[in-house]
């Protein structure tokens, strides 16, 4: 039978009864491995232990992959036999317009297909006017023949796609002995039947969580089913979606990514043998939490929202599902925070979710996300600039409005907490565009917000929260670069009490520390603590003289200040280090006299500081873009004196093509240079980007420079900071 027979007699509904069948099977594979992992798996790991735990364990394990990879091959199956149908019988559609056409030009069309012409009389040969109507009958003749072949065509290519994408749908996929890959091996099928189908599926960029929402409504379930299986890392990541949703999807990539792994080496990975294990063991780990909780109500079982193992690793967890909860917090984790610490942020997580539902009111649900969606700074000097949290600060805010566009209606009481680093990241995004949509904000451990006011925040400064413990060594560069001390009364918040020790105590079970934060997220009062420090002891000092005194043009400081503070950045950078390994920090010279100047000729300095550097690499700075901050000096014990010695921090900001930032920060590093200045960190691009950054310190002036490439955008950055300083009206005490 000629194709040409065999396509008008084409009836798409046998390829769609089968393509149902196969999204059933599908839907049935992933309703069989949620109920084996909430009731089966989960139950039996809270409490089971032991060598033949382990063994059964792994063989629960190995069912639900199993499972996983019936549910995508099932539903790849689907895909092609639709899409087949759809194709064949769209073809059959204009096969059917053209025989239609034929039929109405009086055109004969033979069996396989071919058109022809009507029978032509022999009066018809010599008359002119039938000659005429003749020609005019070829071109329909063509027209109706083009029509036809090619719905031909498109029929058989559509079925050859078919044939070649069922091709690779084989059930040896399960059979055939292997001990991993099997479902990596899913995913890639998967994405090549995608491509045998010259398929690319329609999925909204993550950009507009409301745009997301209403596509993914517009779905119908089985469509839903059908894009969690095959697309679910773009599924995954994208805010606007049902929690429930993003935790099917990020488990299937945990899944497939970590069978992968197992079933492959570093060779060709371009990561070496160590890097490519301890991701292995970053997914395995992680997997291991999940699982764990699955045996939880719904509001103590853990939802995946996020997850990307390149890198250093990003994830989001959340504790509860945040779409349903009462009260919701986001924590967001600071310096040196990979995917290998999620871990520990998922056990603090459930420790502010145990706090908060013990301040909660009866029957509220509380859910607590870790959003490590950023990528948070090593233990470098990157700690010590605004570049980290400026870039996450969109993804931040569009990964809150994406909660708020789920919940709908159902508006949970949203608190948003940093710690350390993490603070400052916070601070960024609350700063700009819309802000966070949060009710309260709680900045645990800061070294400073990126700003100085608690207005700035997008939330009401009697909602904004700080602490910091009385001897976490963060105090020692709280204030330098990142903006000044956010608990002090001059920030415009509240201070909560804090009860614990050191730099990550702030969740030991049973502290004020953790039921402050606790009663912050159930939208109850915490205790609280005076913000205006009492002074430390005084003590005498010489002040300068009038010759020392820094005078007001470019880069004077270093000519006429005879004292230094060069061991101020390096400090800087050994306390990150301490703040992750425990370590100590040794202040400077607590008998070194402070240099005296009016808080006005600092600004005018640090001014005219950043306009020199403006104008060696040839940019203006956009008017209006200046921000000093003045924050109080500090002692060792946080203590603040009452004679008005202070730091600046001077920021101002140039919007220039991002392309021309290394040439900018070529010629101000040279200028620098020549001015006594020591670079202490440089670079021009990243991956081949542009993506400028110059630290530099002078050694005598004893103030730091910092220009950077703001988030990969054309803004230039130009931060300037200095010592602590001395109000004129004061004589200089040595510092305490």
């Amino acid at each position: 039978m000629s194709d040409f027979v065999l396509l008008r007699r084409f009836d798409p509904a046998g390829l769609r009864d089968a393509a149902e069948g196969w999204r059933r099977l599908s839907a049935a594979a992933e309703d069989a491995n949620s109920q084996h992992r909430h009731r089966v798996n989960g139950p039996l790991r809270g409490h089971w232990q032991g060598r033949d735990a382990d063994s059964a364990f792994s063989t629960m394990e190995s069912t639900e992959q199993k499972l996983e990879i019936v549910r995508v091959e099932a539903a790849s199956a689907a895909l092609v036999l639709d899409t087949v149908a759809e194709r064949m019988d769209q073809a059959r559609t204009n096969l059917l317009n053209a025989l239609q056409r034929a039929d109405e030009w009086n055109l004969p069309v033979a069996g396989d297909g071919t058109v022809g012409l009507p029978p032509q009389t022999a009066a018809d040969r010599h008359d002119p006017d039938a000659q005429a109507d003749r020609q005019n009958q070829g071109v329909l003749r063509e027209q109706v023949q083009d029509r036809i072949n090619t719905a031909l065509t498109a029929a058989r290519e559509a079925s050859d796609q078919g044939t070649r994408a069922l091709g690779r749908l084989d059930a040896s996929i399960l059979t055939q002995p292997r001990v991993f890959g099997a479902a990596g091996e899913s995913a890639k099928d998967a994405q090549d039947v995608a491509k045998d189908l010259g398929l690319t599926e329609y999925i909204p960029e993550n950009k507009d969580p409301k745009q997301a929402a209403k596509w993914w409504k517009s779905l119908t379930p089985d469509q839903q089913q059908s894009y969690i299986a095959l697309h679910p890392e773009e599924i995954g990541r994208l805010d606007g979606l049902p929690s429930t949703v993003r935790d099917q999807a990020n488990r299937l990539v945990l899944e497939q990514q970590l069978d992968a792994l197992k079933a492959g080496d570093a060779r060709g990975s371009g990561m070496t043998a160590e890097e490519y294990n301890q991701r292995e063991t970053n997914l395995r780990v992680l997997k291991d939490r999940l699982d764990q909780r699955d045996g939880s109500d719904e509001q103590h079982q853990l939802f995946l929202l996020g997850l990307d193992p390149h890198g250093d690793g990003r994830a989001i967890v959340s504790t509860g599902n945040p779409d349903t909860a009462d009260h919701t917090a986001v924590l967001v984790p600071g310096t040196g925070t990979t995917l290998q610490e999620v871990p520990g942020q998922i056990d603090r997580i459930g420790r502010l979710q145990d706090s908060a539902e013990n301040a909660a009111g009866p029957g509220q649900k509380v859910a607590v996300v870790s959003w490590l969606g950023y990528d948070a700074p090593e233990v470098d000097t990157s700690v010590m600039t605004t570049g980290r949290a400026e870039d996450g600060a969109a993804g931040m805010r569009q990964f809150t409005d994406g909660m708020r566009t789920v919940q709908g209606d159902h508006r949970s009481h949203l608190t948003v907490i940093g710690h350390s680093y993490g603070t400052t990241a916070v601070g960024a995004a609350a700063a700009g565009g819309q802000g966070l949509q949060a009710d309260d904000i709680v900045a645990i451990a800061s070294p400073g917000m990126t700003t100085g006011n608690a207005a700035d925040l997008h939330v009401d400064p009697d909602h904004f929260w700080a602490g910091t413990a009385s001897d976490d060594n963060i105090s020692l560069v709280t204030g330098l670069t990142l903006g000044p001390d956010p608990t002090l009364g001059s920030f415009g918040g509240k201070t909560i009490g804090i009860d614990t020790s050191g730099h990550s105590g702030y969740w030991d079970p049973h502290s004020e520390s953790l039921a402050n934060q606790g009663k912050i997220i159930a939208g109850r009062t915490p205790s609280t603590v005076d913000n205006h420090r009492g002074a430390p002891p005084r003590h005498r000092a010489r002040p300068l003289t009038p010759e020392r005194r820094p005078e007001k043009r470019p880069a004077p400081m270093h000519r006429t200040s005879t004292h230094t503070r060069r061991r101020a950045l390096a400090a800087a950078t050994a306390l990150s280090v301490s703040l992750l390994l425990g370590g100590c920090v040794t202040s400077p010279d607590p008998n070194e006299p402070l240099p005296v100047m009016a808080k006005s000729d600092a600004e005018a300095w640090a001014r005219h500081m950043t306009e020199y550097m403006a104008q060696t690499a040839d940019i203006t700075l956009t008017p209006d873009s200046a921000k000093p901050y003045f924050s109080n000096c500090e002692g060792k014990n946080g203590e603040v004196a009452d004679d008005g010695r202070y730091t600046l921090a001077y920021h101002a900001a140039s919007t220039v093509p991002v392309a021309q930032h290394p040439d900018a920060v070529r010629k101000i590093k040279a200028a620098l240079e020549k001015e006594g200045f020591a670079i202490t960190g440089y670079r021009e691009t990243v991956n081949d980007q542009p993506d400028a950054l110059l630290y530099a310190k002078h050694n005598e002036g004893r103030y730091f420079i910092d220009v950077s490439t703001g988030g990969g955008t054309d803004r230039l950055t130009f931060t300037v900071n200095t010592r602590c300083l001395m109000p004129p009206s004061t004589s200089s005490p040595t510092k305490s």
